[in-house]
C-alpha cells in the first residue's frame, strides 16, 4: 500500500501528492531573510520540499491516512 498525503506547496499554492513511505523527517523553519513559516520535509533519495502545512496538520493527515483500513473507514 503506498499511501499518499497532499500538502500546499510554498511556491504558488500548487498542491503536492507525497508518499508517506518516502518521508524521512519534516520540521517546522523559517527563511533567514524573513518571518515566513514553513514546513521543511525530508523525502527519500534527499529530496526535499517546502510547504504551507505545519508539522501538526501533516501528523494528522499521516494518522488519518495511514491508519485507515483500506475501503472501510475504520482504524486500525
Amino acid at each position: 500500500m503506498n499511501p499518499f498525503i497532499i500538502l500546499t506547496s510554498i511556491r504558488g499554492d500548487n498542491k503536492l501528492r507525497i508518499n508517506v513511505n518516502h518521508i524521512v523527517s519534516y520540521h517546522q523553519t523559517t527563511y533567514s531573510n524573513s518571518d515566513k513559516i514553513y514546513t521543511h520535509i525530508l523525502v527519500s533519495g534527499a529530496q526535499d520540499r517546502k510547504v504551507q502545512e505545519t508539522p501538526k496538520e501533516i501528523d494528522i493527515l499521516i494518522s488519518n491516512n495511514v491508519l485507515s483500513i483500506p475501503f472501510t473507514g475504520n482504524k486500525s
